[in-house]
């Protein structure tokens, strides 16, 4: 049976309706899975941002205790704790960002774990130069060779010579 001009016409526009349909619905899925790409780099960005301020944190928080240990200037022990409470603050927000799979949050957990070993260290550093006045926060031989102690403080004793007032050179 042949087909009517009408029939014909009728299932060029179906088929040309169907073709439309079918672009738009491919169009739709690259559009949402765009989308979807692009919020997962903005969250990605996030991540990394905070990453990179609680390294800056962390570093801050070092060399706070390093000018403590070194002066004893308590302006020193304030840059520490500050920094020490927006380490914490950043990494909670770290873990409420919806991070993308289970191994991405065990590596947050673990991270978090190491900071706080470090920031421990510092801390028992800190306390033993209040406490004792002797420290030398930057090398210990005694663990060198350990790589599970490197960062502890090595103990020793301040050699204060008395400084002998003839010695020194009087302005004229």
């Amino acid at each position: 049976m042949a087909m009517t001009t009408i029939e014909k016409i009728n299932a060029g526009f179906a088929l040309a309706l169907a073709v439309v349909v079918l672009i738009g619905l491919v169009s739709y899925r690259a559009m949402t899975r765009s989308i979807d790409s692009a919020v997962a780099v903005a969250e990605t960005h996030e991540v990394i941002g905070a990453l990179n301020r609680v390294q800056a944190l962390l570093n801050d928080a070092e060399s706070a205790q390093h000018g403590y240990l070194i002066t004893g200037t308590p302006e020193y022990l304030t840059r520490f704790e500050s920094a020490d409470a927006l380490i914490v603050t950043e990494l909670r927000r770290l873990r409420e960002l919806r991070l993308a799979d289970q191994e991405q949050t065990s590596r947050l957990a673990r991270l978090g774990t190491l900071i706080a070993q470090r920031i421990a260290l510092m801390r028992a550093s800190i306390g033993a130069q209040q406490r004792d006045g002797v420290i030398d926060a930057l090398e210990n031989p005694a663990c060198d060779n350990d790589p599970e102690r490197r960062h502890e403080p090595r103990r020793r004793p301040m050699r204060r010579r008395p400084r002998r007032l003839d010695n020194v050179r009087q302005p004229p």
